[in-house]
């Protein structure tokens, strides 16, 4: 039980540092990492910098003003956070 206990809070954690490191990955200053119930977590990139999204961002939805992307790192530990009975921090 202990090591359920620290991976969880291993992935939450990945997940708070997330965007500050990419950020710095990206170069994009405005880039958000964000959580809603249906889509999970996300990054959200605005139309002017989508451009710059890199080749391992997945494209899941689209709003007015930007993309959301999710990468496959983030649907390991969303799916590990869902397991433990928690889904987001």
């Amino acid at each position: 039980m202990d090591g359920v206990i620290q991976a969880s809070r291993h992935a939450r954690e990945w997940i708070a540092n997330l965007e500050s490191v990419e950020r710095e990955r990206t170069g994009i200053k405005s880039l958000k990492v964000g959580y809603n119930k249906v889509f999970g977590y996300y990054i959200e990139i605005t139309h002017s910098n989508t451009n710059a999204a890199p080749n391992d961002y997945i494209r899941k939805q689209t709003l007015v003003n930007a993309e959301r992307y999710i990468t496959p790192e983030m649907k390991e530990y969303e799916g590990f956070g869902a397991q433990c009975g928690r889904t987001h921090p």
